[in-house]
């Protein structure tokens, strides 16, 4: 039992995967018109729809049928489940004659045959006489309107009549194309002037038109191409037109033209001027100024051939001349003609650049408290300014500066020269100061005690050099050495204490001992105080009394001094304050220390 419940359940699962056979909602027969159309209401729309003859009927895929052709067709409904048909007749459009009769017509109608397809049946109108005068009804000129009406074949297939009635026009047949159309005028500065008429309708090709200038009479002018202008002759002031009527070769005419009127207009001719006279340099561009007078669209050409398509105003005008160029304007025009042009603008070119003839002195070199006088010469300048290590001096601005008269006066300079268009820079300029030194002046941590001269070395010319001396002794009693004896320090002249210095200390190292007394020394923050050489402390014994009566405490007379100098292993020489002579001394003996240091 439980064995054939199960197979039943599978049948009816499998069963239910089965497309059904589709049906139609109309198993009838089907008619629809030409162009009319069908919905065969299918039960579903999975599947292929078909039509046997689809140049009688095509169908879509929602089950819609649209009649092309009048015949018999099978449409039908494929889903894989089975096949459903039905029979479709397509019949032709209805084409009934139709009698006007319209007592209340002043004239008779223009029949516009317009077959359509059925949209839900017959559509019985109302109206008088069997018309529709509706809210829809719309004039096409004064005394046109527009309505339809649709009659029915056996079929029940509609045909629609367009239905035109003029009330105060002549007697047109059936078909009849009445004149419709617009009526234009043109703008003109002076001279002839052109009405245009203008068929929208068709009709013709050769029409009658009757208009009345404003202030005037009718005037009928006969032969009149659609589009084509017809003169009125000379113009000499703005004129309006109204268009009477219209008739055709065929005498169908239009006579409800009250509200079309036109105009010829009668405007002055369009001006154009031109302004920006202007210097500028090489690739820069200019902008001159065009000011227009016209109407609508005004067209300006350049003496260049440039087009300026502009409107009545002022209008900006680029222009990049690679050389001096006179901008003129050849014409303008606007829509009714041309005009008069006038003014010009000359835009000069220039490319001069300034040219240095004599350049600022490369190196200047002045003492404190005097000033340093840089110069340029440059042509075809216009401007000047100039630089301090790369910082615009204020007010600097002629082709001489002349810088401060104090330290702050030292530093690079240059100048730049301006041109019409172009800028160059000059030279450097290094401008060194150095300080108003004198023997017995507090310099450099200590006091100046001597000038180097020439034939010393580090002799210069330029820059002052010489020797300073520490403010006080760094010992008053201390050895030579730390005990050892050596024989390197053998320099005697000046230029040579800090290398005699640098090699004892060097060979003794560490200790209390007069160079290393003196290269310690860090007087002023300088680190380079060393023990003099003997003919170094000599000269700080010549001018001793000019050296140190502004320092206290003063050397003293007698006072003896370590020089660097030494004589042999176990001898050095000293230097005695007020004493020209030198004197050799055992390494061993106390001696004070007086560092000094160059500059």
């Amino acid at each position: 039992m439980k064995l054939a419940k199960l197979l039943i359940l599978l049948l009816l699962l499998s069963l239910k995967g089965i497309s059904q056979t589709p049906t139609f909602g109309n198993t009838g027969a089907i008619t629809i018109c030409v162009n009319g159309s069908y919905y065969l209401n299918p039960s579903t729309t999975n599947g292929t729809f078909s039509s046997s003859n689809a140049s009688i009927a095509t169908v879509n895929s929602s089950g819609y049928v649209t009649g092309v052709s009048e015949g018999t067709t099978i449409v039908s409904l494929d889903n894989g489940g089975g096949t459903v048909t039905a029979t479709v007749t397509v019949a032709a459009n209805a084409n009934p004659s139709l009698t006007i009769s319209d007592p209340l017509a002043q004239s008779s109608y223009k029949f516009n045959n317009n077959p359509q397809g059925p949209v839900g049946g017959i559509n019985n109108y109302v109206g008088y006489n069997g018309y529709i005068y509706s809210s829809q009804a719309r004039p096409i000129n004064t005394g046109f309107f527009r309505t339809s009406k649709q009659l029915g074949n056996a079929s029940g297939c509609p045909f629609e009549y367009d239905i035109f009635r003029c009330t105060t026009c002549g007697t047109v047949p059936e078909y009849a194309i009445r004149p419709q159309g617009t009526f234009s005028g043109n703008t003109i500065q002076s001279g002839t002037g052109y009405l245009t008429y203008n068929s929208s309708n068709g009709g013709g090709p050769l029409f009658t038109v009757v208009y009345v200038p404003s202030g005037g009479s009718n005037v009928s002018i006969p032969n009149i191409s659609s589009g084509t202008p017809f003169s009125l002759g000379t113009i000499s002031s703005t004129t309006s037109y109204n268009l009477i009527s219209v008739t055709d070769q065929n005498t169908n005419a239009s006579t409800d033209f009250s509200g079309i009127t036109t105009s010829i207009s009668v405007v002055p001719p369009p001006t154009a001027s031109l302004t920006g006279t202007q210097s500028i340099c090489a690739g820069v561009t200019a902008n001159l100024s065009l000011r227009t007078t016209g109407t609508g669209s005004i067209t300006v050409t350049l003496n260049n051939g440039r087009v300026i398509n502009t409107i009545s105003g002022t209008t900006s005008i680029s222009v990049t001349p690679t050389i001096s160029t006179t901008y003129t304007i050849s014409s303008v025009s606007d829509i009714s003609g041309s005009g008069t042009a006038s003014g010009s603008s000359i835009v000069t070119v220039n490319s001069v650049t300034p040219v240095i003839t004599m350049q600022p002195s490369a190196s200047i070199t002045v003492t404190e408290g005097t000033s340093a006088t840089l110069s340029v010469t440059a042509t075809n300048a216009t401007a000047y300014q100039w630089y301090k290590d790369g910082i615009a001096i204020n007010s600097a601005n002629s082709n001489t500066y002349t810088t401060a008269n104090t330290t702050a006066g030292a530093g690079t300079y240059y100048v730049t020269i301006t041109g019409t268009c172009n800028v160059v820079n000059s030279g450097n300029s290094v401008v060194n100061v150095r300080p108003d030194i004198r023997l017995g002046s507090l310099y450099g941590g200590g006091v100046v005690f001597y000038l180097l001269q020439s034939g010393d070395v580090g002799y210069d010319a330029n820059v002052i050099h010489g020797l300073i001396v520490s403010l006080t002794d760094q010992s008053t009693g201390t050895t030579w050495n730390n005990g050892t004896n050596i024989s390197i320090a053998t320099g005697n002249d000046i230029g040579t204490g800090l290398a005699n210095t640098n090699a004892i200390t060097r060979e003794q190292g560490d200790g209390s001992y007069a160079a290393k007394i003196a290269s310690d020394y860090r007087g002023g923050s300088y680190t380079d105080w060393y023990l003099g050489s003997l003919f170094e402390m000599q000269k700080l014994e010549n001018v001793y009394d000019a050296a140190f009566n502004p320092v206290s405490p003063q050397i003293s007379l007698s006072k003896e001094y370590w020089t660097s100098s030494q004589q042999d292993l176990t001898i050095a020489f000293r230097q005695t304050i007020g004493n020209p002579a030198y004197y050799p001394e055992a390494k061993s003996t106390l001696r004070a220390v007086r560092a000094i240091r160059k500059f």
